[in-house]
């Protein structure tokens, strides 16, 4: 059972991040305010270009390993604190609520959303992805009484990285040409020539996309 990882990230997506540990790649699958709190942790907040892949950076996360009968390959999941672990796994005690949905609703904090369980918030808790009404109530019933430990948590005051580009998916673009070899500058010509063309694009694999098709009519 793997309980922690200490290594470099050699691959950083908006949902996971690849962590190099002793020459092992692991994907780790990190919840949306547990990256945010990741990238505030370990980058400098006067840097708005710095990510997880940078050299000099190491990441530490705890993890918890989910594997099943019928998908024996384990998937992990990453969390700055062991307490943001115990709460992600009593989270998957809720029937019908496993890993990949307690994942995906993690966007808010520990406390916060322990909070809003004590307080019986169903309204709230509904707000968060992947939770109605119903799975709300649920939660409420099942958990309320676990609650009080995490909703006492200290509440971090997360400074908010300003990303150039502004929209994650765009950032996911730039760094995946940088790492092509593109210098910044091209990358950001290239990337801001593609959504003048296409400004639908909505998606990272749709802007990709535009920017192949725009180097490639440039070469022709």
């Amino acid at each position: 059972m793997i309980a922690s990882l200490r290594g470099q990230v050699v691959d950083e997506q908006a949902d996971r991040v690849v962590l190099e540990v002793g020459g092992v790649g692991y994907e780790v699958v990190v919840p949306a305010h547990q990256m945010k709190a990741l990238r505030a942790r370990c980058l400098p907040a006067e840097d708005p270009k710095a990510r997880l892949t940078d050299p000099e950076v190491e990441v530490s996360l705890f993890i918890y390993q989910h594997a099943t009968e019928r998908n024996p390959v384990p998937v992990l999941f990453g969390f700055n604190d062991p307490n943001e672990r115990r709460f992600f796994e009593l989270l998957t005690t809720v029937s019908g609520f496993g890993p990949v949905a307690a994942a995906k609703s993690m966007i808010i904090s520990v406390p916060e959303y322990a909070s809003r369980i004590m307080t019986r918030d169903t309204r709230a808790l509904s707000k968060l992805p992947g939770i109605g009404s119903a799975k709300a109530e649920q939660m409420i019933a099942k958990l309320r009484s676990k609650m009080a430990l995490f909703a006492m948590m200290p509440q971090e005051d997360l400074p908010e990285r300003p990303v150039l580009p502004a929209d994650e998916w765009v950032m996911q673009a730039q760094i995946a040409l940088e790492d092509l070899g593109y210098r910044t500058a091209e990358a950001e010509q290239l990337i801001d020539a593609a959504r003048r063309a296409r400004p639908e694009i909505a998606s990272l694999e749709e802007l990709l996309d535009a920017v192949w098709t725009q180097s490639r009519e440039k070469k022709s």
